[in-house]
């Protein structure tokens, strides 16, 4: 699904009117430097996106000059979860390669006073996009395995950027860089923390993510400009330059512990919650050393079924990823119409001359860019 949006959109956008933060020079009066500030446009269940209005940069004018419908002179930039704006929870939602007729429909739904006319026109709207996120869900057996796989994330993979980093119980791969980052969690968990209560079929969401895993791509500008139409795919493809090693953990294979902390590990089999049995220290000492060796995590209540033997590696991920939504939740999905596919972008800023244009293939289609 789509999780996040950031750019412009070539809709009319001289209607919105923001505040705008500036400062004058005491003696002459000029404005030395101004700011506009986002204007918060809520939509279902009080999800928010924010808007301003932008000049269309030179990458769209030239793209405006292959669409039906030309690139107004100030257009919209937008920022926010459009699934969360349409349906009010990001549990599941419209596929990311339905992003322009998502976004159309986020902005028909807009107050009366900043609709841009132009919305309801069946043409196509130039769109530069500066951040999109893309997420899946894997279904684990239960909700321990799923944050046992993320403290064995936390120590047993990297990306080119170096270690994977953790906050909470969130394993980030990435972190800082300007082109592209990942992210992990426990789905269930954040629900319950960003749902409101009074949410419709909140229990069955609920329900739904338990036991799983939320995989989240960040993708920024440098990696969308020469992108086409954008899929679910891209996830695995990144997911692919992180160095995962395989997961295994199982009651058959007898784990090589010092005595204290095999003791510990008994214990924690029998049911006694051991963080309360030793100090602080001992314990994330032992821990650390029970999830290097059996891939368990001592933190959590132990259940038997998690034991199982289970090799989890990122085939055995792609094979558990979610792709069907129940009967029972189809009411809270957003629907998008039909979209376009989108040839991945043939020009460069640069290439720009005068308006003009360069190394245009002979057989472009403008209706299918």
């Amino acid at each position: 699904m789509i999780d996040w949006f950031s750019g412009l959109i070539g809709y009319e956008g001289s209607q919105v009117q923001p505040n705008t933060i500036l400062e004058r020079n005491n003696k002459t009066g000029e404005i030395v430097w101004d700011i506009q500030q986002w204007f918060s446009v809520p939509g279902s269940h009080s999800s928010k996106v924010q808007v301003k209005p932008a000049e269309p940069n030179r990458r769209m004018k030239l793209e405006s000059e292959h669409l039906e419908k030309e690139c107004a002179p100030v257009c919209l930039e937008i920022l926010g979860n459009p699934s969360k704006f349409l349906q009010g929870h990001n549990v599941f939602g419209p596929p990311v390669r339905s992003l322009e007729p998502v976004m159309k429909e986020v902005i028909r739904r807009f107050p009366a006073e900043i609709r841009p006319q132009d919305v309801d026109s069946p043409l196509s709207p130039a769109i530069h996009k500066t951040r999109v996120d893309i997420t899946t869900m894997i279904a684990f057996p239960s909700h321990n395995a799923v944050h046992e796989w993320l403290r064995f994330a936390e120590h047993s993979t990297r990306s080119r950027h170096g270690r994977a980093q953790v906050s909470g119980d969130t394993v980030y791969w990435g972190l800082g860089s300007r082109r592209w980052k990942m992210k992990g969690y426990c789905k269930f968990c954040e629900l319950g923390e960003h749902l409101p209560s009074d949410f419709e079929k909140r229990a069955e969401l609920k329900e739904f993510a338990e036991g799983q895993l939320r995989i989240e791509l960040e993708l920024h500008t440098s990696e969308l400009k020469n992108r086409g139409t954008l899929t679910e795919a891209l996830i695995w493809e990144y997911f692919g330059k992180i160095g995962v090693s395989t997961m295994k953990k199982g009651k058959g294979v007898q784990p090589n512990l010092p005595k204290a902390v095999e003791l510990t590990f008994m214990k924690w089999q029998a049911g006694v919650d051991v963080r309360y049995i030793m100090s602080r220290p001992t314990f994330y000492r032992h821990r650390g050393i029970i999830l290097k060796e059996t891939g368990l995590d001592i933190s959590l209540p132990y259940r038997k079924e998690d034991t199982e033997t289970v090799n989890i590696d990122m085939e055995w991920l792609k094979a558990h990823e979610v792709k069907e939504i129940p009967s029972g939740l189809q009411g809270v999905l957003y629907l998008p119409e039909e979209s376009r596919d989108w040839k991945a972008r043939w020009f460069e800023e640069e290439e720009v001359v005068g308006g003009g244009r360069h190394g245009m293939p002979e057989d472009i289609n403008k209706t299918n860019l």
